[in-house]
């Protein structure tokens, strides 16, 4: 268990190690410099959107641990399916945007 956490963390930190630098050397001039940079709900959207990515991760990594990595990813291929299949009901755009 102990193992499983230090894994989930040391991948957390390189994560950010490596998204940085992109960051800073891609986008940092047009966040600075974008107009909804002081609005708060922008603010409060990507916050929420960080939490809920987090929470997703830790899912997907208890899904593992119990499971299998085969499991988490024939899970994700149904997802897909019943997503495109939801989509095609809805407008009949096979491979919608």
């Amino acid at each position: 268990m102990l193992f499983d956490r230090k894994l989930l963390i040391y991948n957390t930190i390189l994560s950010l190690i490596f998204l940085l630098p992109f960051l800073l050397f891609t986008e940092f001039n047009e966040i600075v410099n974008h107009p909804g940079i002081y609005d708060s709900n922008v603010w409060y959207l990507n916050v929420l959107a960080g939490f809920l990515g987090f929470a997703i991760n830790i899912v997907v990594f208890l899904q593992i641990k119990l499971t299998s990595p085969l499991t988490n990813n024939i899970a994700g291929q149904v997802k897909v399916l019943l997503k495109r299949r939801r989509r095609i009901a809805r407008s009949s755009d096979l491979f919608g945007d």
